[in-house]
């Protein structure tokens, strides 16, 4: 039996929609404090550049969540961008308690020698687990890079 091309496309979407959907906090833990931090870029005379990202989260809830996964990535940049950058954690973090992770990503450009004076864009997103139930939190912000 030959399944029509409209109902298997519907059954895909609902399909990829529900691998999508990510819970939410849950209501009895506060939403963690979460800082990214750039290193300075130097093209030099080239078109890449390393960039370290550290990304510090804190636990503000009065309960330990595991921090699980930290993915960074550029949005509306316009002299450089960097490549997405992502990370396995698992790590507890206690009440009260700071982790910070680095990351470590490719800046690129299309000119050579370029004086980085655009401020970072970037997007981070976090991944924790309170009582084995997973919740993201996403963070958006321009970044001034480092000395």
């Amino acid at each position: 039996m030959m399944v029509p091309m409209r109902q298997l496309s519907l059954a895909l979407l609902v399909l990829v929609a529900a691998g999508c959907a990510s819970s939410s906090r849950p209501a009895s833990v506060s939403a963690p404090e979460i800082a990214v931090q750039a290193g300075s870029i130097f093209f030099g005379s080239s078109y890449s550049a390393p960039l370290t990202l550290d990304v510090a989260v804190r636990n503000t809830a009065n309960v330990p969540l595991r921090l699980r996964n930290v993915r960074i990535d550029a949005s509306g940049m316009s002299q450089y961008t960097i490549a997405p950058v992502e990370r396995i954690v698992n790590q507890t973090l206690a009440p009260g308690e700071t982790k910070v992770v680095s990351l470590f990503a490719t800046a690129y450009t299309n000119r050579a020698r370029l004086n980085v004076t655009e401020p970072l864009s970037v997007r981070a997103l976090v991944e924790l687990d309170y009582n084995g139930q997973r919740f993201r939190e996403v963070v958006l912000r321009p970044l001034v890079s480092g000395p």
